[in-house]
């Protein structure tokens, strides 16, 4: 008796090392994906981004991620040409940016398991944008053509570069001592006066 309950304890300590062995991991890479809006336009779009995460203290993270946006859109127009056919003018557009961004994370959760961040952090972000500043459409009835008239105005630069702000509320579970799954979301906006909201899943691993 006395021989099973020292195995007993051996065994649990062993165990209790081992635990405490991988609560010691405190590094991440999460591979994200999901939705986007960007309100310069209130354009819908998708956001994919791979960030590298590390745990300064039990509470406190620190992260840097890549990530990217597309998002696009369209203003229908529809009309018939000289010979009666229907023609798709609709006018698209497509604005995509790469971006760079640093997250200092609070946890909320006293869990090896579980997180749940409230972070903040720089992003810099570059920008390539086809969406017209002004647009007119002249109809036949005014033109006197067959078809509509299209005069585009550009005011602002197709690239941009700039800096700004981002927020994001982030829970994680461990699946086990080294897969991560997690959920996201985010908001953040520039210098150039652009507003983008996030709302992503994440896969990762814990080293």
């Amino acid at each position: 008796m006395k021989y099973t309950l020292f195995l007993g304890i051996l065994s649990l300590a062993s165990f209790c090392h081992a635990q405490k062995k991988e609560s010691g991991k405190n590094q991440n890479i999460v591979v994200s994906f999901g939705k986007s809006k960007h309100y310069s336009g209130d354009i819908p779009g998708i956001m994919f981004s791979t960030e590298y995460s590390k745990n300064l203290k039990k509470r406190i993270s620190l992260a840097i991620g890549l990530g990217s946006t597309i998002h696009d859109g369209a203003k229908e127009l529809f009309f018939n040409d000289m010979n009666g056919n229907p023609v798709d003018g609709s006018i698209r557009y497509t604005v995509a940016g790469f971006q760079l961004s640093g997250h200092l994370g609070y946890n909320f959760l006293n869990s090896d398991s579980h997180q749940f961040l409230l972070r903040v952090g720089p992003v810099f972000r570059y920008q390539s944008s086809s969406l017209y500043d002004d647009l007119s459409i002249y109809y036949p009835a005014a033109t006197g053509l067959p078809i509509p008239v299209i005069v585009f105005n550009n005011t602002e630069p197709q690239r941009t570069f700039t800096v700004g702000l981002s927020g994001q509320i982030s829970y994680s579970y461990l699946l086990n001592d080294k897969i991560i799954i997690g959920a996201l979301a985010g908001y953040q906006f520039d210098t150039y006066g652009d507003n983008i909201s996030q709302l992503t899943l994440g896969v990762g691993y814990r080293f």
